[in-house]
């Protein structure tokens, strides 16, 4: 795999292939190794981060400021 592909797209070839490593390529040279496990660590922590910001999005805060921020703008 490429060093530049998202932790998604990563995930996508550990399902499609049925591996549980992949090596990690950067001009040509290997540079690492990764496990499915990393994948699937990376992808939660990234969901979860996703997940904070739309209740920060929904709570209470956000609507009592929402016309400070329309003025904002």
């Amino acid at each position: 795999a490429n060093v530049d592909e998202q932790a998604y797209q990563l995930y996508d070839k550990f399902l499609g292939r049925r591996i549980r490593h992949l090596l990690i390529e950067e001009d040509g040279e290997y540079i690492g190794l990764l496990s499915v496990g990393d994948v699937m660590k990376a992808n939660l922590q990234q969901k979860n981060e996703e997940f904070d910001e739309l209740n920060n999005m929904v709570s209470l805060e956000y609507y009592e400021n929402w016309k400070d921020l329309q003025s904002e703008r």
